[in-house]
């Protein structure tokens, strides 16, 4: 008779893993996204004084 599923100590590694993983792409990720932002607001406003201009 085989028994299916997972144990405890293998879920709470896997949810550390991805936790852990989530965590690194997030601090990748974020200045990343904070330059985007940046640069479309820069975008932006080179566009209105253009047209000001």
């Amino acid at each position: 008779m085989k028994k299916r599923g997972f144990t405890l100590i293998e879920m709470v590694l896997v949810v550390g893993l991805l936790t852990t993983l989530v965590i690194g792409l997030t601090a990748i990720f974020r200045p990343m996204i904070a330059t985007y932002q940046k640069s479309a607001l820069q975008t932006d406003l080179k566009d209105k004084a253009q047209i000001l201009i």
